[in-house]
């Protein structure tokens, strides 16, 4: 028998930001337990296409039992619209499952957010912003660009 535990609307996020995404595992009663297997999370568009699929690592946070977790980063996998997460495992052999929504709204870049910036002030007037965004991606910018 197939189970859907509603959770909760994770909120609204820009492209190349993380949205943290996860699953207590629970038993048939509602206790947390530990899975047979690492839970999968498969992330839907609202039209119903597979965007990601992925097996979640533990949690360890506060040593709690059955928690699963990640921050997405919202890539060039995305674009604007509502998204579904289910979340797929089994407690003693019965499957069971939890489902999520978030949202990606208008705004950012599939780069990722900037984190750090730094000026190159150079002699011959060739000025640059040199900056690395949370994806990783280094980036120079500069004129029109900044």
């Amino acid at each position: 028998m197939l189970f859907f535990q509603e959770r909760n609307y994770r909120g609204r996020k820009v492209l190349g930001d993380e949205i943290p995404l996860g699953v207590q595992c629970t038993s048939t009663s509602g206790v947390p337990s530990a899975p047979t297997a690492a839970p999968v999370m498969t992330i839907y568009s609202d039209a119903g296409t597979k965007i990601v699929q992925k097996s979640l690592p533990p949690s360890d946070k506060y040593g709690a039992t059955g928690l699963f977790g990640v921050n997405q980063p919202l890539n060039s996998s995305f674009a604007t619209g509502r998204y579904w997460v289910l979340y797929t495992y089994a407690v003693s052999g019965n499957n069971r499952n939890a489902l999520d929504s978030f949202e990606v709204v208008g705004g950012g870049s599939t780069s990722g957010q900037r984190i750090a910036m730094a000026w190159m002030d150079r002699p011959d007037g060739n000025d640059w912003l040199i900056s690395q965004t949370n994806q990783g991606s280094i980036q120079m910018d500069r004129g029109i660009h900044l």
